[in-house]
């Protein structure tokens, strides 16, 4: 799946506009179900992996078809991993995050998952699950 420029951003703008009686329902909802994004798997993995990241960057959570399984990647500007289709995209450079937490870059990613809007994260694993058992 390859998306357009605006979409990708589109897709991050989605995903990180939640509110916290969506983030509870999707979280309490996945429990048990460790193929799903959920904040309880992905979180930590996905924390270590895009702190190390220097510049224009992007992290993402995505579904490999070819493995039917949850994959974090991370790849320059918001260009997504051609072999994932994006479930989740965090931007990673500073411009994203220095205003409210500095140069503190650990804090920011603690703090994007509760902004995470984990219907639309499942809606998207569901779509890129069932169409690649199709």
């Amino acid at each position: 799946m390859t998306l357009p420029l605006g979409e990708r951003h589109q897709i991050h703008v989605k995903i990180l506009n939640a509110t916290g009686a969506a983030y509870a329902k999707a979280r309490t909802a996945r429990r048990g179900s460790p193929s799903r994004p959920r904040r309880s798997s992905t979180d930590p993995e996905f924390n270590a992996t895009t702190l190390g990241i220097l510049g224009s960057r992007w992290g993402w959570l995505g579904y490999n078809t070819q493995t039917e399984r949850l994959e974090i990647a991370t790849t320059a500007n918001q260009d997504p991993r051609l072999s994932l289709v994006p479930i989740i995209g965090v931007d990673i450079w500073e411009h994203a995050f220095y205003l409210q937490y500095l140069n503190v870059k650990a804090n920011y990613l603690t703090a994007v998952w509760n902004v995470i809007h984990f219907e639309k994260a499942e809606a998207r694993y569901l779509e890129a699950s069932c169409a690649s058992n199709l």
